[in-house]
C-alpha cells in the first residue's frame, strides 16, 4: 500500500494528532490484538477523523490518549449520562477499563481496510455485527472457544 504511512509511536502520532485538529482524515495501520476479530493486527486499517464526547455513541471504535501517553484504539462500551466520562473495551476483552475523560478522546474510527476491501462502520451490517458481538457473552466465549479448539487440532 504505497503512500500510506503507520503510526506506532508517539512522536508520529503527533502527526495525525495534527491532522485531526484540521478536521482531516487519517489512515493507521493496526497492531496488537486486543480488536480481535474485527479488527486485525498488522493487516487492517482504519480511517479515523476527529470527534469529540458528542459525536460518539455506543460501540464506536474511539482513538484515546491515556494519561501515561499511550495511544488505544478500542471500542466505546459505556458513557456517562452527563458525558464527563466513558468505558472502553477492546473486541478481544471482557473486563472494560476506564474511567476516560473528553480531554482523552482523539478520533474516532469511521472507516476499516481490510485488505482491498473498505467498511464503512456506519453500515447496517456492521452495527449490528458489533451489537451482538458486545451484548451476547455466550458469542464471545463460543467464537474463542472454537478458535481455540480449531489451533489446538489444525496444527
Amino acid at each position: 500500500m504505497a503512500g500510506i504511512k503507520q503510526f506506532k509511536s508517539r512522536e508520529t502520532m503527533k502527526l495525525a494528532v495534527g491532522v485531526f485538529e484540521r478536521n482531516g482524515k487519517v489512515w493507521l495501520g493496526v497492531t496488537g490484538s486486543s480488536m480481535y476479530p474485527f479488527l486485525r493486527s498488522d493487516r487492517d486499517m482504519v480511517q479515523l477523523a476527529k470527534a469529540d464526547i458528542h459525536e460518539v455513541e455506543l460501540f464506536d471504535i474511539v482513538l484515546i490518549q491515556r494519561l501515561n501517553g499511550d495511544y488505544i484504539l478500542h471500542r466505546l462500551v459505556e458513557k456517562s449520562e452527563d458525558q464527563r466520562h466513558f468505558f472502553l473495551c477492546g473486541d478481544a476483552q471482557k473486563e472494560k477499563e476506564g474511567p476516560f475523560f473528553p480531554s482523552q478522546l482523539i478520533a474516532k474510527v469511521c472507516a476499516v481496510r481490510k485488505g482491498k476491501r473498505e467498511l464503512s462502520c456506519q453500515s447496517a451490517v456492521w452495527k449490528w455485527l458489533v451489537k451482538k458481538w458486545h451484548t451476547s457473552k455466550m458469542t464471545r466465549d463460543m467464537f474463542f472457544f472454537i478458535l481455540s479448539f480449531r489451533r489446538k487440532c489444525f496444527r
